[in-house]
């Protein structure tokens, strides 16, 4: 039974198919770059513990406090047509 089940997920897994192209990331050393970028709500950029040095190049959504939302959004319209799966 299990072995039927390993078969079934391994054949449904290799039919998947993911989109390669990529049309926005976020980048930048030492600091990130938001150019073409929006942010809302509590979004933000900063400095998280755990990493070294105190640089602010990471994007915060929201504080860790209260009920607070944020977001990061494309400033570009995604094109449907240059997706290839």
């Amino acid at each position: 039974m299990y072995l039927m089940l390993f078969i079934c997920i391994l054949s449904i897994q290799n039919s998947f198919k993911a989109q390669t192209f990529v049309f926005a990331q976020l980048n930048g050393s030492p600091n990130l770059n938001l150019s073409g970028w929006n942010l809302n709500g509590n979004a933000y950029v900063g400095d998280t513990p755990g990493d070294p040095g105190n640089t602010p190049n990471e994007l915060i959504l929201t504080n860790a406090s209260g009920n607070k939302i944020g977001g990061v959004f494309c400033s570009s319209p995604i094109k449907p047509s240059i997706c290839s799966k």
